[in-house]
């Protein structure tokens, strides 16, 4: 019978042990991309590739995990800080500027790795979901980043919000806006196991890839269709809850499940 006080066994109590554990899985994770770029990387920019990946959980900083001098520091290997930041951070950008691979590559791999799920699901019979969502990452210190535009920043929403018994704030008039980008993505799944990234992408409101929120949905939505047919059910959040996109995706004729806003009412042809 345990006790209160029993001991944890030495190998379970190691943090180096668990670590390298942890690189382990990451390594096996990732081994389907690895196979892909290694047809277009050399080896040098292949195992910067792994590194920087290690380096990214292992910084769990989201306000400075993805700057190059920081994961710079976290280069070396799974063995605590870089002897040289320097060198780690120009080994980051050699593998973002090499001109052997680009973003085609990666959204080829997860289109392909989504077929294979829904492939399998249809094979077994199972109903196969496609999953939208939206967000935006916000960048309030950057100014002369591309693709910045202005966005809805959660954060200052979130810390708005007033505490029972501890602070009380008046509700704000208008949105707070920062600089940032939109991000739309769409995940394939069944209704148990691991979801499958299918499409995902960034885009912005202002510059010379200016875009709007439905354009981007809907180019989006017509590559699944094109892709799929009608072999999904597409799932939407309560941002998607309108007559204009629910009219666009019976155009589509495709089957579909809204979160609803209770506010948004349906009315016949005559006003009802």
């Amino acid at each position: 019978m345990q006790t209160k006080y029993d001991i944890i066994q030495e190998n379970e109590q190691d943090p180096q042990n668990v670590s390298q554990d942890i690189a382990r899985e990451l390594e096996l994770f990732l081994l389907p991309l690895l196979q892909v770029l290694d047809t277009f990387l050399d080896k040098r920019l292949l195992r910067t590739f792994i590194q920087c990946c290690v380096a990214i959980i292992r910084f769990r900083n989201n306000k400075q995990g993805l700057l190059l001098s920081e994961l710079g520091s976290y280069m070396d290997e799974y063995h605590g800080l870089s002897k040289s930041a320097a060198a780690g951070t120009k080994r980051i950008s050699n593998l973002l500027r090499s001109l052997k691979w680009s973003v085609f590559h990666i959204d080829r791999y997860l289109l392909e790795e989504a077929d294979k799920e829904v492939k399998q699901l249809k094979d077994q019979g199972k109903r196969i979901l496609c999953i939208w969502d939206g967000s935006v990452i916000e960048k309030p210190e950057s100014s002369t980043v591309e693709g910045l535009c202005p966005v809805v920043s959660s954060k200052a929403k979130r810390l708005n919000r007033s505490k029972k018994g501890q602070v009380f704030n008046m509700p704000a008039a208008r949105p707070v806006l920062v600089t940032g980008m939109h991000w739309t993505g769409a995940l394939i799944a069944g209704l148990e196991g691991i979801p499958k990234i299918a499409f995902m992408g960034w885009w912005t409101t202002k510059g010379d890839y200016a875009t709007k929120t439905r354009e981007q949905e809907e180019e989006m939505l017509r590559k699944c269709v094109r892709k799929w047919g009608d072999l999904l059910v597409h799932v939407f959040d309560r941002g998607y809850a309108s007559g204009p996109w629910i009219q666009f995706l019976q155009a589509l004729k495709v089957k579909f499940v809204i979160r609803w806003v209770k506010k948004h009412k349906f009315f016949d042809r005559n006003g009802v």
